[in-house]
């Protein structure tokens, strides 16, 4: 990760947040793969790891959704499952790594939609 200056972030409370650093994370994916985002932002004032549908669809993601259950995929391979709780999704079965730990949790990383 490189540090960031001067980059805000629009938060749900209407407040802008700082954007303290930019990395990317990888991630296990479905197929049991390892997924890298690129451009992840890092804000110190978020109480949750948060990803955009657009910053996932530029890395070549596609989604489905039906009911409150959407599967993302790339180049036909299931890549993740998300549930949809409130006006967020989150990822089922997730393992994170970053900076050298690794977590896994379904809530570690929520998808905006």
């Amino acid at each position: 990760m490189h540090s960031v200056q001067g980059e805000e972030v629009f938060m749900g409370n209407s407040a802008n947040s700082n954007v303290i650093g930019k990395g990317k994370i990888p991630f296990h994916t479905d197929d049991g793969c390892i997924t890298t985002l690129q451009g992840v932002r890092h804000v110190l004032e978020s109480r949750y790891n948060l990803i955009s549908l657009e910053s996932l669809h530029e890395e070549g993601f596609n989604f489905n959704s039906e009911d409150d259950l959407m599967i993302s995929f790339q180049r036909s391979h299931v890549k993740f499952q998300a549930e949809r709780a409130d006006n967020v999704y989150m990822l089922r079965n997730l393992d994170v790594t970053v900076g050298g730990l690794q977590s896994s949790s379904a809530s570690r990383l929520d998808i905006l939609k």
